[in-house]
């Protein structure tokens, strides 16, 4: 758990491995409820410290340079744990600027989107976890 001590669960006190793995997913939810639509492990806040404050975390703005060409190009990282990285073009240092209120727009809902399929992931795994703790 994030910013909590570690808690140690000896099979000898909890009747073996099935019992003190049991106790310790008790402990975990009742701490942390695991759901799928967990966004608790993502940012909510920009950094303070964000060269390009845009008002969304995880999205970061790129002047790229192009190959041949004297002005960059403008993109959007869009930037989830666990996820590949998305990018949106913008536009070109002449026309980005007009753009970019609706590339903004965008970003937000691929970031909403990589979060949800993230915690989706996680979740299952968690299960998954769970289920084979029970076997055992």
């Amino acid at each position: 758990m994030p910013q909590q001590p570690t808690v140690f669960f000896a099979d000898s006190r909890y009747g073996g491995p099935a019992g003190s793995h049991d106790i310790a997913v008790k402990r975990r939810a009742a701490c942390m409820p695991i759901s799928p639509n967990s966004e608790t492990r993502y940012a909510l806040a920009e950094r303070s410290d964000k060269k390009d404050p845009l008002g969304i975390p995880g999205v970061f703005l790129v002047h790229q340079p192009r190959r041949g060409k004297r002005a960059p190009q403008v993109e959007l990282l869009v930037s989830v744990k666990g996820q590949p990285t998305r990018t949106i073009y913008v536009g070109t240092q002449a026309t980005w600027e007009k753009r970019l209120p609706e590339k903004l727009q965008i970003a937000a809902a691929v970031r909403a989107e990589k979060i949800r399929l993230q915690a989706q992931k996680v979740a299952a795994a968690q299960q998954a976890a769970l289920s084979v703790g029970a076997l055992s």
